[in-house]
């Protein structure tokens, strides 16, 4: 089964999975998402085409005005295949609703960590990411580019309940800011239900990472408010990252005592992840992320030369869209061509061949 230029395609591909952050030794990521309505028109699912092309023109006028078409580029998602839609996704830059959504448009930024979606729950939903515990950085950014937006769009918006969303709860300040921890220390010491349950306050969520709440693969897991209503942008992120701060120094904690106690078991969970990984021919998703993930753990205690950033970019770009990109294969149904591909990426990026 051949396959080329993987190294140079691994290394070619820029996104804020590669971006280094504070606490990166427990988050993954940091992110914010905030959504916007233009006054006078009727939500997405309720416009007819001449309005919804109105809109489009006017966001992207005012990003024209704002960017001056220095660093974001418009994609039309019918000029996009299938797989393009789904690497999307797989980056964080779309949501699973818009990959359908073939008469849509959205804007990425050339070092794709930012990404604007016109017409998917709302006018317009914007997100951002980086690596790393960095929510202050991304807010200040974030708050900048929607002030001068402001000046050229007229915002839906009320004294009572803030910006108007198309979901009540995503009403006041429409935004959504979340971070990605890695906690298997805490899930290896059976703490992480309480450090949860301690940590985390009323108003804030805890997903799995291609998982749920209870069973979230390779013990990912994100945090993030559930409403935007009732405080301030500040106050939520400064909530967030008091959780976040919480959950790191419980995580360090039981990292230090397992090693302390279970060393040999340590030991072993690093090296059987470095042997799968090293001579694995076939390597479904799952197993992926379940031994990048203890491999992970290896470099945090010294282990190995590899870096966590190059953890966090196979996470993303060993799911199944960008393997196909890869061997540019639309349909994806050899399954065991995509794990054997998968396999040689991970070996290879990890300089595991020698």
């Amino acid at each position: 089964m051949p396959m080329m230029h993987s190294k140079g395609y691994l290394e070619g591909v820029h996104g804020w999975f590669k971006e280094s952050g504070p606490e990166n030794d427990v988050v993954l990521s940091s992110r914010i998402r905030i959504s916007r309505n233009i006054a006078g028109f009727p939500f997405p699912d309720k416009l007819v085409l001449q309005d919804e092309q109105k809109i489009q023109r006017l966001i992207l006028e005012a990003f024209k005005a704002v960017d001056g078409e220095q660093n974001f580029n418009v994609l039309s998602i019918r000029d996009l295949s299938l797989v393009e839609r789904q690497m999307l996704f797989e980056k964080k830059l779309i949501s699973r609703d818009f990959l359908g959504k073939i008469n849509k448009t959205v804007l990425i930024n050339k070092e794709n960590n930012e990404s604007c979606m016109i017409h998917e729950q709302d006018h317009l939903r914007f997100g951002s990411l980086t690596g790393g515990l960095d929510l202050g950085t991304l807010y200040s950014h974030m708050s900048q580019l929607f002030h001068e937006l402001e000046k050229y769009l007229d915002f839906a918006a009320s004294l009572e309940f803030g910006y108007v969303n198309s979901f009540v709860k995503n009403a006041g300040t429409g935004m959504k800011a979340s971070v990605m921890l890695h906690l298997p220390f805490l899930a290896k010491a059976s703490l992480l239900d309480r450090a949860i349950q301690s940590s985390v306050i009323e108003g804030f969520s805890v997903k799995g990472f291609m998982g749920d709440e209870v069973n979230s693969l390779g013990d990912i897991y994100q945090i993030s408010n559930e409403i935007s209503l009732g405080l301030t942008e500040e106050k939520y992120i400064e909530q967030l990252r008091t959780i976040t701060i919480a959950l790191t120094e419980y995580e360090r904690k039981a990292r230090e005592q397992y090693l302390k106690s279970k060393r040999a078991e340590c030991e072993d969970l690093f090296y059987r992840s470095y042997g799968l990984l090293k001579h694995c021919r076939l390597l479904s998703l799952k197993e992926a992320v379940k031994n990048l993930t203890d491999f992970r753990i290896g470099i945090l205690l010294g282990w190995s030369d590899s870096t966590l950033e190059e953890i966090n970019s196979l996470l993303v770009l060993l799911q199944k869209a960008h393997i196909q990109y890869v061997i540019d294969d639309e349909t994806g149904t050899d399954s065991n061509n995509i794990d054997y591909v998968r396999s040689e990426l991970a070996k290879t990026y990890l300089k595991l061949l020698q």
